[in-house]
């Protein structure tokens, strides 16, 4: 479903009309982030993991993120990198315009200590590419929020999407036991895999590497 993103966020209740109408509704998606971060607390987590690092790898993830992807780029790159595969992968699940566009509406969404959350949005997808939970599903969207967890460094966003299981399992309509079940096979995995971060990686800077290299990077290959 073609989708077009609004710089700013859409009111509260119509945010949630959308989500529960569509769970993958990019503009309501990008609107309850923008609400997350106006609540006092969750602002200061969403950051806490940048604050671990090095001023020098922050300053490095910050103007990546601000990069837009440079899509023609991506697609000429050998099969089986890690640019090539995000490119096919997200031109499979037509995330390139939607990427693109929140870029483009970035310095009007989060005025904040925006980049945080500007990054947990353009590399949320590529975490789907990288563990290989794709979205087509809630189940596998709770996959990979067990799998965050279980890997002891989560973004942080990870423990607010705990809050979302029982909703998660409303957008299945299979129960909650269900959705319960997928989140323990996530967390095992990423308990297995742990410690990794897969949030606070230059991605932007692997392009030519491939997706194998990438992973056994990470440390979860």
């Amino acid at each position: 479903m073609e989708q077009t993103l609004t710089a700013k966020p859409m009111p509260i209740l119509e945010m949630v009309r959308r989500v529960f109408r569509d769970p993958f509704d990019v503009d309501a998606s990008l609107s309850m982030i923008h609400h997350f971060a106006r609540i006092p607390g969750l602002r200061h987590l969403a950051t806490l993991q940048a604050a671990t690092l090095p001023s020098d790898q922050r300053a490095l993830l910050k103007r990546l993120t601000r990069e837009r992807p440079d899509w023609s780029y991506l697609g000429s790159l050998p099969e089986g990198t890690l640019g090539r595969e995000w490119h096919d992968w997200a031109t499979n699940y037509n995330l390139p315009t939607s990427t693109q566009a929140f870029m483009e509406s970035y310095d009007d969404w989060l005025d904040i200590d925006p980049w945080p959350y500007a990054r947990l949005f353009k590399i949320h997808d590529i975490q789907h590419l990288i563990t290989g939970y794709t979205p087509e599903s809630v189940f596998n969207e709770v996959r990979l929020v067990g799998f965050l967890l279980g890997g002891c460094r989560p973004d942080p966003f990870a423990f607010i999407d705990l809050f979302g299981m029982p909703v998660a399992a409303l957008f299945a309509k299979q129960g909650f036991r269900p959705v319960m079940r997928a989140y323990k096979e996530g967390l095992l995995a990423g308990w297995k895999k742990a410690p990794f971060d897969l949030l606070m990686y230059p991605y932007e800077q692997r392009w030519e590497c491939t997706l194998e290299e990438v992973q056994t990077e990470l440390g979860i290959r």
